[in-house]
């Protein structure tokens, strides 16, 4: 396939179809609904390198047609993240200043542009995808992926896990999350299918397993996969081609417990910066698999692991404007280490962030936020083991008197972080513990979480 938007205007004449709510949709349908939004758009001056948000559908199907559109239109979009709070959604669309808004297939001018002006509200007019991360200053990252990229990336992907003609991907993973994102861009590349589910939560997924699911292709977080696993029966996942797990390390023990189950379980390795998996393997305790084809992975004299392709992001979209991508080598944060196959070893984060149920994590975002509440003197976090989301946040306070009430600071969290950052255990210390340069003591802070129950 020469290019993405080739890809998305030629559905009619692939085999890719789309399993939701209301049917099946093969490709003919997906792309006369998409040529009709295309016209529509163009009418109101949507078009080459417009800004535009796509805001959360109740079905699925939509969004996925309205994303498809932008693609076809050449726009820069991203697909708003329903889970955030309403402070941090407007935050993300200070930083990207959109042209317009999708909403259910409908567009309108944002953002105070002119009808038919939308060169006047930007100085950045390329093609592509934006997917959010949360910054370490509690900021949101906008990374951008080009087509190109993108491309590459279902390209590598699909050549390495067999995905094409007749194979079905669920689609379990929201459209805001570079998984997501690519597991519908593997299928319109492959000319394969994808099937919709309204949400990825366990009842949900629990409820679709015994229904006769379409697909044969599924990608689950370790975590829900191993909660799965204990409420489904092992011949559930053993009728699926590929069970791909990532978004987060996979404990040893369920490695171990499922290594004879007769799943077909595979597991990679990557981030929103790479376009999703840039390993693939089988599930191991060894390491997280091969780097697909157009990947190259190098450890530096630190440990870290470096990552060179075509797939990797271009840059950042800040509201300063955009900020390339620096050098051919992207520093992933993580350490590492490669096999004499070549194989890489994860061996953890180099920095504080850290990464639960998937959803990646900084302490120093939750930090910050709680120090902003009255009262709050000072604020610290450590990442504690969790079975069922591998890592949660324990969050220390030090309060300046007892005037202080739990119940209105964690609804002050609430109204600005989303559900996964808040933290389940909230300790308030005499005072937070120092080094003697007076930098917060983390290590003395997990000796006091290993020997308390600090649960409030």
């Amino acid at each position: 396939m020469d290019s993405l938007v080739a890809a998305v205007g030629q559905l009619s004449r692939s085999s890719f179809f789309m399993v939701g709510k209301e049917g099946i949709y093969d490709g003919a349908v997906i792309e006369s609904r998409v040529a009709r939004l295309c016209q529509r758009y163009h009418g109101i001056g949507c078009d080459y390198g417009s800004r535009v948000v796509i805001r959360h559908s109740s079905d699925i199907t939509s969004t996925c047609v309205s994303l498809l559109s932008m693609i076809r239109v050449g726009a820069l979009c991203y697909v708003e993240n329903d889970r955030l709070s309403l402070q941090e959604q407007q935050m993300q669309q200070d930083i990207f200043q959109p042209h317009f808004e999708i909403v259910d297939e409908h567009v309108k001018l944002v953002g105070g542009c002119i009808e038919g002006d939308v060169d006047s509200c930007s100085d950045y007019h390329d093609p592509g995808i934006v997917v959010f991360t949360s910054g370490s200053t509690g900021e949101p990252k906008g990374i951008l992926h080009s087509f190109e990229g993108l491309l590459a990336s279902a390209t590598s992907s699909n050549s390495a896990t067999s995905f094409g003609r007749g194979d079905t991907w669920l689609l379990s993973l929201p459209l805001y999350h570079v998984s997501g994102l690519m597991i519908l861009l593997r299928a319109i590349v492959a000319g394969a299918g994808i099937e919709t589910i309204e949400n990825g939560g366990l009842d949900s997924l629990s409820q679709w397993l015994r229904s006769e699911p379409k697909a044969n292709y599924i990608s689950l977080v370790p975590e829900m996969f191993s909660r799965l696993l204990h409420s489904e029966t092992v011949d559930v996942f053993r009728a699926f081609t590929c069970v791909f797990l990532g978004g987060g390390p996979v404990r040893e023990e369920l490695i171990r417990s499922s290594g004879s189950s007769g799943i077909r379980l595979f597991q990679g390795y990557g981030m929103t910066e790479t376009g999703a998996h840039i390993t693939f393997g089988r599930l191991s305790i060894d390491s997280v698999g091969s780097p697909l084809r157009g990947v190259e992975v190098k450890i530096d004299p630190h440990g870290r692991i470096l990552v060179r392709s075509e797939r990797l992001f271009v840059g950042f979209v800040t509201k300063q404007g955009f900020v390339p991508r620096e050098g051919d080598w992207f520093d992933t944060g993580d350490l590492g280490e490669l096999t004499s196959g070549g194989d890489v070893m994860v061996l953890g984060r180099a920095g504080r962030m850290f990464i639960s149920g998937g959803e990646n994590i900084y302490p120093e975002e939750l930090e910050q936020a709680a120090e902003s509440f009255p009262l709050i003197k000072a604020a610290a976090v450590i990442a504690t083991p969790s079975e069922k989301w591998g890592q949660r946040p324990h969050l220390f306070l030090e309060v300046e008197s007892d005037q202080f009430q739990l119940s209105r600071f964690k609804d002050f969290l609430r109204e600005r972080l989303a559900s996964f950052k808040i933290p389940e255990e909230i300790s308030i210390l005499p005072r937070l513990p120092t080094t003697p340069i007076g930098k917060i003591d983390y290590r003395a802070l997990r000796k006091v979480h290993e020997r308390e129950d600090p649960t409030l």
